[in-house]
């Protein structure tokens, strides 16, 4: 597809921030007024036609159905054209009824899972501040919604409980050394939520906070008897006070999960550990007058396989020339989809609706598909801290394929279609354009033939050297290795060291391995120099 022009992109985000914006006005969410914001539309335009043109043209496509879906809703209160005019002036809109939602909901639905697709890409090429200003409208798109009864954030069994309030994105700077992320933000007075860890403040004055990720294995004697059931979260308020902080959690709200005593928060200060009661809504865990250090939501053992928990899936194209899919089952954890996002770096992500339902803690879940495949593992727990994944080679990939996640009473939990299209022909050509022929065969092809000679034993060895360094070549973050195949490893070392270096680091660690006979076929191959 074409990329789109400047002025086209520009038009298209017009109409669509300015559909936003009069909802925004009926519906009384962030009345602030923005005199800049034609400007930013300007700046977001030219900022995202510099993506890759796949991209900018599927942000066109989803922009312009979003904006159909605006303009049907106003139509729709339109319709009762006195109320509503009254409505413009008070700033309060009129509730849909149940005929008007039933008309409009798939389409809310579907356009707020895709752009998920967008805020992901946005975030993924760091684009400047005016492109940020496209994911404050798509989370706006999903608040109003949700202020007119329309459950956007799918989870069918928590779906009575609404947000209480309006909370304002807030993107926060970011600093990141070797594997962990710092973020840093600072607001005025109100209410705020961070795009990158859904963390929540309601501060009445000036305030800034850092705050990070932190592993719960640091107090793992303190959690024999509790589960996680949200982010380890390290906070510090470097000025101001805060009134309310809200923690991000996981669980799905009922009657065992909202119990007395079966959550609580973990509050660790110095070598002090305390847990505290909070409130939980559907998606944050309150607390009052909060001071800071360690802050995670928990819950008691015998408690926690009696709870359901909200889950992502995530799938990612591998960039290897057969068709290779990484399909994570996944907790709604913003930590652990961080350390994905990080794994999966070089990969496509194909962005999908994720379960409407929520499950329960180490059922065991199949991946099925319709089409004649290989799936490792056959089957797989959902469990705290881990990001598993189902790795699927597809044999055939001419036509539309099916996805389903099934439970062990054989229930089907979710589905989802991937177009051929979809799976990105530019993904094998990137690697075919960084990755030269040496005779018939492509160097990658090579260098993973060398891999698949070794055992499992020897594989992890050669995992370690990559980790721990090798002569000059710079370390391998562990992140990236810890669940990746041969594919993967030569996709790594391609992308970090290039191709000439991916082969002489490959014939150096094989010569650690004692493996010198396999070293010197492959310097013979690639003419590789000492």
């Amino acid at each position: 597809m074409a990329k789109p022009s400047h002025k086209e992109l520009e038009r298209v985000l017009r109409e669509y921030a300015e559909g936003i914006r009069e909802l925004c006005h009926l519906y009384n969410i962030d009345p602030k007024s923005d005199k800049s914001h034609l400007q930013k539309v300007k700046s977001a335009a030219k900022e995202l036609r510099d993506l890759q043109s796949f991209e900018v043209s599927s942000i066109l496509t989803i922009i312009e159905s979003g904006t159909k879906i605006l303009n049907r809703t106003i139509e729709l209160l339109e319709n009762d054209s006195d109320l509503v005019q009254a409505c413009r002036y008070s700033g309060m809109a009129r509730d849909l009824s149940d005929n008007e939602r039933q008309i409009i909901s798939p389409g809310v639905i579907q356009h707020v899972q895709q752009m998920k697709g967008i805020k992901f890409l946005i975030k993924h090429h760091k684009a400047s501040p005016a492109s940020q200003e496209v994911r404050q409208w798509i989370d706006k798109f999903g608040i109003i919604y949700n202020k007119m009864g329309i459950d956007t954030k799918v989870c069918e069994d928590c779906a009575a409980l609404e947000e209480s309030s309006y909370w304002e994105l807030k993107i926060p700077s970011e600093v990141t050394t070797g594997e962990n992320v710092k973020y840093s933000v600072s607001s005025t007075a109100g209410k705020y939520e961070c795009s990158e860890t859904g963390l929540r403040w309601w501060c009445v004055s000036d305030v800034s906070l850092e705050y990070r990720f932190v592993g719960w294995e640091s107090f793992s004697d303190f959690m024999n008897d509790y589960k996680p059931c949200g982010p380890l979260m390290d906070i510090t308020v470097t000025s101001g006070t805060l009134k309310e902080v809200h923690l991000p959690h996981f669980i799905c709200v009922d009657s065992v999960s909202s119990s007395d005593n079966a959550v609580k928060a973990l509050h660790v200060k110095g070598s002090e550990v305390s847990l505290e009661r909070c409130e939980l809504t559907r998606f944050h865990a309150k607390l009052l007058n909060p001071t800071f250090s360690f802050w995670g939501v928990i819950a008691q053992f015998h408690q926690y396989f009696s709870m359901k928990f909200h889950c992502e899936t995530l799938i990612y194209r591998t960039r290897t020339p057969a068709l290779k899919l990484h399909v994570y089952l996944i907790l709604k954890d913003p930590k652990l989809e961080e350390e994905v996002e990080k794994t999966e770096d070089r990969n496509m992500r194909i962005v999908k609706p994720k379960p409407n339902k929520a499950l329960k803690m180490n059922d065991c879940y199949t991946l099925k598909t319709s089409c004649d495949s290989t799936i490792k593992p056959p089957s797989l727990n959902l469990t705290t801290c881990k990001a598993n994944f189902f790795d699927v080679h597809i044999k055939d990939a001419k036509e539309c394929i099916e996805l389903h996640i099934m439970t062990k009473e054989d229930k089907k939990i979710w589905d989802v279609n991937i177009e051929s299209d979809e799976f990105n022909s530019s993904v094998s050509d990137s690697l075919q354009s960084t990755s030269p022929m040496t005779g018939n065969r492509l160097v990658h092809e090579i260098l993973l033939e060398h891999l698949e000679n070794l055992t499992t034993e020897e594989l992890e060895v050669f995992k370690w050297h990559l980790t721990e360094g090798v002569a000059a070549f710079k370390k391998t973050p562990k992140c990236k290795l810890e669940t990746a195949g041969r594919c993967d490893i030569v996709t790594c070392m391609i992308d970090q060291h290039g191709v000439d270096g991916a082969a002489k680091l490959t014939m150096t660690i094989l010569r650690k391995l004692l493996k010198n006979n396999d070293a010197k076929q492959l310097q013979e191959k690639l003419d590789i120099k000492d």
